[in-house]
């Protein structure tokens, strides 16, 4: 599984709302989404993706895993800037702590036809369950050919490790820190401002 994110707008959107001319009903509450999607990333902690991934990056969601919540490890495949990865299943082994991920990028994908579409590396997660409390290695090899099954040499050996803490629900519950305080801040502010202006025109 591997995400794209482009450029997000959301602070254009806040302030097309705010100053700018009148909106369309219809971009109004689309906007407010785009303004409520940023809110919900910050106060959650998740980040939006790097615009330049390194190759062989290994990382985890949630990133600071715990022991009631299933593991997920985000390696890199290559794939063409706008088409995207094409690995076949990874195959995930674990003796103990050590755990290794096998994937093989589908070589029918590998060349891209321009240069504006260049083969890059983009993050695919690989779920690896529910773990006890711990500190885990990854052993991370990638291949590439026709099939899953890895033939000839790897194009790609990583390595990391990760650390699980025991859970309970009270740790896991989300916390308003400074950078949630703003956001809720900005959505409260952006539904305001949008409920006035559609109130005026009416």
């Amino acid at each position: 599984m591997s995400r794209v994110h482009g450029r997000p707008g959301f602070l254009n959107d806040f302030l097309y709302i705010a100053n700018g001319p009148q909106p369309s009903p219809l971009k109004v509450p689309l906007m407010s989404l785009r303004i409520a999607t940023l809110a919900l990333l910050l106060l959650t902690g998740i980040q939006p993706v790097a615009a330049q991934l390194v190759d062989g990056t290994i990382s985890t969601l949630p990133i600071a895993p715990t022991s009631t919540l299933i593991t997920t490890v985000v390696v890199t495949a290559r794939g063409c800037f706008h088409g995207g990865p094409h690995p076949f299943p990874a195959q995930v082994s674990r003796n103990g702590t050590a755990i290794a991920i096998t994937l093989v990028e589908d070589d029918n994908y590998a060349v891209c036809f321009s240069a504006g579409d260049p083969y890059i590396p983009f993050p695919v997660e690989v779920a690896v369950g529910v773990l006890p409390a711990g500190t885990y290695s990854v052993a991370y090899t990638r291949y590439e050919g026709p099939s899953a099954t890895p033939v000839g040499a790897p194009n790609l050996q990583s390595s990391g490790s990760f650390s699980v803490t025991g859970g309970n629900a009270a740790a896991e519950a989300p916390t308003l820190g400074t950078a949630g305080l703003l956001a809720l801040g900005l959505l409260l502010c952006g539904a305001a401002l949008t409920q006035r202006r559609l109130a005026a025109r009416g």
